[in-house]
């Protein structure tokens, strides 16, 4: 169990904490008591509230980093006087039955869109169904925690997911910048916050010809993992176990008796790890994925749900290149404060139905 809190530990750059927990006579024998959750719960009762405990772990903004904001909020006006001027961009379309998005025909689950950017780059997008499915996870599955449900929720409304998380290409053509800490076109971006996340989705919508009864957006905590599902029920969408020939993750800390595999150290290109049934790739690990929704202990079930209107953090999901095997569980979650930057923390979008 050291093990794994010294992963979890590293993971959110917080070694420093191990002699603070010895200091306040939590010994290593008693750590398999904390280290069943996630970060936020470890050691609440003994260094202090949960605001303060995340506060502490919260990564802090380097100088570069805050320069990279500044930087791209510059770009971000030069992008909106641009936009006034150029024409929108165009909308590829990609079905088998040739129909346009937003008018739903039997049997098209695989369809797909592409909406194109400047220098070429597209993002691509792959069909949600409306449904229903439990949220969370059962009170068998390993590693569970207590804010993990279930609950019952129907998506009403389909929507499209980004096939892959936003790559440093889209995101280049979009905001003109490189926050991320490890380059390459198609590597997803990383070392962006909640706040950056949204500053794309407004650049990317004035640049783009949203379907007709669409508008982009982070998804929601519900649209995420049901999209991320895909109609499956287990931890991962791959089934009861994950391997690093499925997923970009930390090998060394496998699921559950899995045998450990390999550990990159890296992010990958996006789309290289095989899809979900709904043609969804990295929905486990590579870099965790920020939702549109504030956390709450409980979640939200019932048609279309989304996150209170405020809370401590904002939820992110999926796990990382650097997570353990069970962070990177369906139905995981975790938080912060949106202006928090990572280089293990980016997004995607999805195009959903205007309210």
């Amino acid at each position: 169990m050291i093990l794994r809190l010294i992963s979890i530990l590293r993971e959110n750059d917080c070694l420093h904490f191990l002699p603070a927990f010895r200091a306040e006579g939590v010994e290593d024998g008693h750590l398999g008591k904390l280290t069943d959750r996630h970060l936020r719960l470890l050691g609440v009762e003994r260094l202090g509230d949960r605001m303060r405990l995340l506060e502490a772990f919260a990564p802090r903004k380097s100088a570069p980093e805050k320069e990279h904001s500044a930087a791209g909020s510059r770009s971000a006006k030069l992008l909106s006087e641009d936009s006034r001027t150029d024409p929108p961009l165009a909308i590829s379309i990609q079905t088998e039955s040739g129909a346009v998005p937003g008018v739903q025909a039997d049997g098209e689950k695989d369809r797909g869109i592409s909406l194109e950017i400047r220098g070429g780059c597209e993002l691509e997008f792959k069909w949600c169904p409306p449904g229903s499915f439990v949220m969370g996870s059962p009170f068998s599955e390993l590693g569970r925690g207590v804010d993990e449900g279930p609950v019952n929720v129907r998506i009403l409304n389909g929507f499209w997911m980004g096939r892959t998380q936003v790559t440093q290409e889209v995101w280049g053509a979009v905001m003109g910048s490189s926050p991320s800490h490890r380059s390459g076109p198609l590597r997803p971006v990383e070392n962006v916050n909640w706040e950056d996340a949204m500053r794309f989705v407004e650049g990317a919508s004035r640049l783009l010809r949203i379907p007709v009864g669409y508008r982009m957006a982070l998804p929601t905590e519900a649209q995420w993992e049901y999209a991320c599902r895909a109609g499956t029920t287990t931890p991962f969408h791959f089934g009861g176990t994950l391997s690093s020939a499925q997923a970009n993750y930390d090998g060394n800390y496998p699921y559950g008796y899995s045998e450990p595999g390999s550990f990159l150290e890296e992010t990958a290109d996006c789309g290289s790890y095989p899809p979900n049934a709904w043609g969804l790739c990295e929905m486990h690990g590579n870099v965790w994925e920020w939702c549109s929704d504030w956390y709450s202990e409980q979640l939200a079930g019932g048609d279309d749900p989304q996150g209170p209107d405020a809370g401590p953090g904002r939820v992110y999901r999926g796990g990382s290149w650097h997570s353990i095997a069970d962070h990177c569980r369906s139905a995981f979650r975790y938080y912060l404060p949106p202006g928090s930057y990572h280089m293990f923390l980016g997004f995607r979008v999805a195009l959903v139905a205007n309210p």
